[in-house]
C-alpha cells in the first residue's frame, strides 16, 4: 500500500507523532515506540502544529489548511502554513498561543468538517493573532481543499489576488464596525484603536519572481501604482 507520512515535530525539531495518508484519504496516526517500531495512537503524546518548528523560525504572516498535503503545497509556492493532525477533531485552543502577534489566513475544506475546523480555528485565535482573515476560495470542488483548487487549474497569481481582495475586505468590515462604535455626542469620547496594518501585500512581486516567501521589506509603489491597501 502506498502511504505518505508526515512527522509532527516539537520546537526542538523532535518526532513526537506522524499522519500517514492511505491513498483513499483515509488516515491513522502513530507514534515511535522507541525500538525503530510504532505505537497506533497517541496517549500520553502531546498535540502540536505541523511544521512547528518552522512557523517559530518565521515571522511571515501564517496560513491555516486542513491538512499537512495542503501545508506542502503552500510551502512549495513560498508560504508559511500550518494544521493539526485529526482534520476537524484535532484543533486544541493551546495552538492559539503560537499565532500571538502574527497575521493569520484562513482556509477550510469544502464540507460542514471544514466550516467546523475554520470556526474552531478562528474562535480559538481571537486575542491571539494580530489580524485574522478568512478566505472561502471561489470554485473550490464539493469536499475540496486547497491542493486541489490548485490542480483543477488555478494559479498562484489568483491565489495572492483573492488573498488581498480578503484583506481589503477584512478592512472595510472592521472600519464599518469601528463607525458603528463610535461614541454619540451624549457618550463618553473613548479612544477607538487603529486597525493593525496589512503585512500581506508589499512584498509580492519579488514573491512572484522568486516564489522563496516573504521579504522583509515592502515593494514601494511607482507613480502609476496604486497602493494595494
Amino acid at each position: 500500500m502506498n502511504l505518505t507520512t508526515y512527522d509532527f515535530r516539537d520546537e526542538n525539531g523532535d518526532l513526537l507523532y506522524q499522519e500517514v495518508r492511505k491513498p483513499d484519504k483515509g488516515f491513522y496516526l502513530r507514534r515511535p515506540d522507541g525500538n525503530g517500531g510504532w505505537i497506533h495512537n497517541l496517549d500520553g503524546i502531546r498535540r502540536v502544529l505541523y511544521g512547528l518548528p518552522e512557523l517559530l523560525n518565521s515571522t511571515e504572516p501564517i496560513i491555516w489548511v486542513e491538512g499537512p498535503k495542503d501545508v506542502e503545497t503552500l510551502r512549495k509556492l513560498g508560504f508559511t502554513a500550518t494544521t493539526c493532525a485529526n482534520g476537524a477533531n484535532g484543533w486544541q485552543d493551546d495552538f492559539a498561543r503560537y499565532f500571538k502577534g502574527r497575521h493569520l489566513m484562513v482556509l477550510r475544506d469544502n464540507d460542514a468538517q471544514g466550516i467546523k475546523l475554520r470556526d474552531q480555528v478562528v474562535r480559538g485565535s481571537r486575542g491571539y493573532a494580530s489580524q485574522i482573515v478568512v478566505l472561502d476560495l471561489p470554485g473550490l470542488p464539493e469536499k475540496g481543499d486547497v491542493t486541489d483548487w490548485f490542480q483543477v487549474g488555478h494559479g498562484l497569481e489568483e491565489f495572492l489576488d483573492l488573498l488581498r481582495q480578503a484583506e481589503r475586505d477584512q478592512k472595510v468590515s472592521a472600519s464599518r464596525k469601528t463607525e458603528e462604535s463610535r461614541p454619540t455626542p451624549s457618550q463618553p469620547q473613548a479612544m477607538l484603536p487603529p486597525f493593525p496594518e496589512l503585512a500581506w501585500v508589499g512584498p509580492l512581486k519579488e514573491w512572484r519572481d522568486t516564489l522563496h516567501g516573504y521579504i522583509a521589506h515592502a515593494e514601494k509603489p511607482g507613480p502609476a501604482d496604486t497602493p494595494l491597501c
